[in-house]
């Protein structure tokens, strides 16, 4: 909202009967909306004549709008009638709601009555609600709000949150408490508190940490006896913190565990006596559950990745791509297609390799290829079956390619955009460098493209290449024979074999 008549800049410059006019129509506008009263209306209209500059005109409304009918609560302002009487009735609900006591109301109706501006007329209703500028904050309590609080104290006095002391001692806060978010905080404070569910809870699991020999009996006591006396879920927490998860003290069970675990270490020879010895004392101290496992880190033979056979390689070549295969829904096709071409294909071949012992080379080859008809035609049926109600292995495939062009598209700033397709056993990595750019960045990123195509599951792969987006030249190109897959093994490691588990889906 606009106060006053501007005096576009100019103060000092003597007005004009145009101007005393324009000032009139906004003290009368003024009048007209019970900004001001007939006395002040008629102490501002006579002092019109005798106001010689621009400045003087404009300091007679510098405390009022200049058009009609503005609802903005700007503190210098002039409040409007309807403003008033609006405060009048927010201050007779407060006292109707209990926000207000009689005396507090009689004070502030006394002050409205001198309120020349909106910001003394916001310090009036200041706490009750229903008026423009309101602040939630500052909210007085009212007989409902006190009311909903006392209902909650009982409650909790119910559950064994509050004691027969206590609850005295909260009514009597509740009752001097003046604002809602004081309220709301003696709320927060009753649901803070413990009720006797849980300290029966925080009990059991104490019993059950004494069972498994994670705390000692004199240790038992005096947390049985805190619990008891808790009064927060705070302090049952505190109680409990060192009872869970990594940081707990371990069971008997799991400290014999780790300890037949490092006598194995020490009968291998991997710890001679005085590492064993203080391995062994380190255990049986109050040392964390996680802390006791780190014991064995250098001790554990690292898992090794499953050995991928030349039936493997068949298989994801003829029949499907084994690492993307679905767990199956159901119990009776828990039969893994993979388990079963190995199974009857090393059958077809045991008996390929007997008749041709015993000389039945003419039947041999109508068994071996009746024989492989046949493993075709139940493999084609149990992967079919492998995959109800699951999402079939071609969309796994290709959300993978879209994680390792995100991937490859972050590797350096340069790149645009990375696209990767798998034509005839064979990935194409397509890389779009930002303007500028050099060649060789689409070398580094071919490097990366190698080593994350090879540590994927997108397989059985023949080769890969990688192009320039701009240019037909090839900057990478890797024929996957023997001496490539040995080089790519030691340098990068195994290819991963397997199905995905279900964390990286």
């Amino acid at each position: 909202m606009t106060l006053g008549w501007s005096t576009d800049g100019l103060p000092a410059q003597r007005g004009t009967n145009a101007q005393r006019d324009q000032v009139r129509r906004i003290l009368d506008i003024a009048l007209g909306e019970g900004r001001l009263d007939d006395a002040e209306h008629a102490r501002r209209a006579d002092a019109l004549p005798a106001a010689k500059t621009r400045g003087e005109l404009a300091d007679l409304v510098a405390d009022l709008p200049a058009s009609r009918g503005r609802r903005d609560w700007i503190p210098a302002a002039r409040p409007r009638r309807e403003d008033r009487d609006l405060a009048l009735q927010l201050l007779g609900d407060g006292v109707a709601s209990g926000r207000l006591t009689g005396a507090e109301h009689g004070r502030r109706v006394q002050e409205l009555v001198e309120c020349t501006t909106y910001a003394a007329l916001a310090k009036v209703l200041k706490g009750l609600p229903g008026w423009p500028a309101a602040e939630p904050a500052d909210l007085l309590a009212a007989f409902d709000d006190r009311a909903r609080l006392v209902a909650e104290l009982r409650t909790a006095v119910a559950d064994g949150r509050v004691g027969a002391d206590d609850h005295d001692r909260f009514e009597k806060r509740i009752d001097r408490v003046k604002r809602v978010a004081d309220l709301d905080g003696l709320a927060v404070e009753l649901h803070a508190r413990a009720d006797d569910s849980e300290r029966a809870a925080a009990l059991a699991e104490i019993e059950a940490a004494y069972g498994d020999g994670r705390i000692d009996l004199e240790e038992r006591e005096v947390r049985v006896e805190l619990a008891v006396e808790a009064t927060l879920d705070s302090e049952l927490a505190g109680l409990l913190s060192d009872l869970r998860g990594r940081d707990r003290l371990p069971s008997h069970r799991e400290r014999k565990d780790i300890a037949a675990q490092l006598k194995k270490a020490l009968d291998d020879g991997r710890l001679d006596l005085s590492e064993y010895d203080e391995r062994l004392e380190a255990l049986y101290a109050s040392t964390p559950l996680g802390r006791a496992e780190e014991l064995l880190a250098d001790l554990t033979d690292p898992p090794r990745p499953a050995r991928r056979g030349p039936l493997d390689r068949i298989f994801d070549s003829v029949v499907v791509n084994s690492a993307l295969l679905p767990e199956p829904r159901f119990w009776w096709m828990r039969w893994y297609p993979k388990v079963f071409w190995k199974t009857t294909s090393t059958a077809v071949l045991a008996v390929w390799v007997w008749l041709i012992a015993i000389g039945g080379l003419d039947m041999a080859g109508c068994t071996l290829g009746g024989g492989w008809a046949v493993v075709m035609l139940l493999l084609t049926g149990v992967t079919k079956l492998a995959r109800i109600g699951a999402k079939p292995v071609n969309a796994r495939q290709a959300r993978l390619l879209e994680d390792l062009e995100r991937d490859l598209r972050e590797h350096r700033r340069g790149v645009r955009r990375v696209r990767i397709e798998v034509e005839d056993g064979a990935a194409v990595v397509v890389v779009e460098r930002r303007d500028n750019q050099p060649r060789a960045l689409v070398t580094e990123v071919g490097t990366e493209a190698v080593r994350r195509l090879w540590l994927s599951r997108v397989y059985p792969l023949k080769g890969m290449t990688v192009r320039d987006r701009y240019h037909s030249g090839v900057n990478v190109e890797v024929t996957l024979d023997r001496e490539t897959e040995a080089r790519l093994r030691r340098g990068y490691g195994p290819r991963p074999y397997g199905r995905i588990p279900a964390s990286e889906r």
